[in-house]
């Protein structure tokens, strides 16, 4: 009896760390991270009772400047064109396979491997007003209101605009984002009621996605939520590869010849560009500069330099491609790491006015492990196409 009694007491103890742990997380910055990298560790690492993750803001540029030195001392072995007699020859094949490393990895994975994005209100909270009216109109992740008076350009759109409010993510995938915004926008279309003042907008609000692989596509065609969203007329979806493809060839359906270009209010780039081989990275962005109605917003964030998942990608052999800054995964999927000039020189470049670029960087210690740290780095954006 007493060693069921001590074996009943650690696991109480273990269950009050985790419920203490959770509490910790919560009370975390407001900005929810995105799903972690393939080559991160575990976010929910808790080692024992006084060991956990917590996050904290610094971030000096020694830290930048000891992590490029570590790149710079594993790039012999981790460059591949240097690396192997037969380099060059790999790197050109894992452009070649690109789609069909992505078919495979989301018919390995299916809809179980990214976690669904609820954070855009928060992240976006102006952009996305139109769809979370009733929790933005509080507060968002940055601190403002959903609706500033200094920033009203989508509401004032959704209200004249003759036109369907269109919402369209490029690199949608299996529906991650998509997804979630179908389902507030079912909930808006049944919503009747006036609440303080403030009605949900009357027209209707349609999310379209676009992504490089058919295998994701049909995963998402086959979700119950988009299924019955495309039977309201509220959802699309469809193959589209935006480095070599225009919007101006994008037919929305069978029937008719209306295109993609300038129909989105506001289009997403989500951890989507990063994919792109570098050289083809000015195509992507002006086709999906292209997507936007005049006076559009394209809501952006991707990974950045120095994260995380590119030091361990750069500490090991044969990663890295023929550009800087970008790796080969073990799946045979790649990613770019941008800085925030990156991203200026390519909107610039493709028409659109900066509005919002910065750098979203955390550090997360486990005290529990003599200090090990983990660097999170993403890059955000908001950009707007002239009037």
């Amino acid at each position: 009896m007493t060693q069921k009694k001590q074996k009943m007491s650690e696991e109480i103890n273990e269950l009050t760390t985790v419920v203490e742990y959770y509490k910790l997380y919560q009370s975390a910055s407001t900005t929810p991270p995105p799903p972690p990298a393939t080559t991160d560790p575990p976010t929910n690492a808790i080692d024992n009772n006084t060991s956990f993750w917590s996050e904290q803001e610094e971030w000096t540029t020694n830290h930048e400047t000891t992590l490029q030195s570590k790149i710079n001392q594993n790039q012999s072995k981790c460059d591949i064109v240097s690396s192997s007699p037969n380099g060059r020859y790999i790197v050109n094949q894992y452009e070649k396979d690109a789609c069909l490393n992505w078919e495979n990895f989301y018919r390995r994975n299916k809809t179980n491997f990214f976690k669904d994005r609820h954070y855009l209100a928060k992240a976006f909270p102006r952009e996305f007003h139109p769809l979370y009216w009733d929790e933005v109109m509080e507060k968002g992740e940055d601190g403002t209101s959903g609706n500033d008076e200094n920033d009203t350009q989508h509401e004032t759109n959704l209200k004249h605009d003759d036109d369907d409010y269109v919402y369209v993510e490029i690199g949608c995938g299996v529906g991650n984002a998509v997804l979630p915004l179908l389902e507030r926008s079912t909930l808006l279309a049944k919503t009747q009621q006036i609440q303080n003042n403030n009605p949900p907008p009357s027209k209707k609000i349609s999310v379209w996605g676009f992504d490089f692989s058919s295998v994701a596509i049909d995963l998402l065609h086959q979700d119950e939520r988009f299924i019955q969203a495309q039977k309201d007329g509220r959802a699309k979806a469809a193959v589209w590869d935006i480095t070599c493809t225009s919007p101006h060839d994008i037919l929305l359906s069978q029937e008719g010849n209306q295109t993609l270009y300038q129909k989105a209010n506001v289009a997403m780039l989500l951890f989507c560009l990063s994919a792109i081989n570098p050289t083809k990275m000015k195509k992507a962005a002006l086709h999906a500069s292209q997507t936007l109605k005049p006076g559009g917003i394209l809501c952006f964030r991707d990974y950045g330099r120095y994260d995380e998942a590119q030091m361990k990608l750069s500490s090991q052999r044969n990663k890295k491609l023929d550009s800087p800054n970008f790796y080969v995964k073990s799946d045979g999927t790649r990613c770019y790491y941008f800085t925030i000039e990156d991203v200026e020189g390519l909107f610039d470049e493709a028409g659109l006015e900066v509005l919002e670029l910065k750098y979203i960087r955390r550090i997360y210690k486990n005290f529990g492990e003599g200090g090990a740290e983990r660097r999170r780095v993403w890059v955000q954006g908001r950009f707007r196409k002239p009037c």
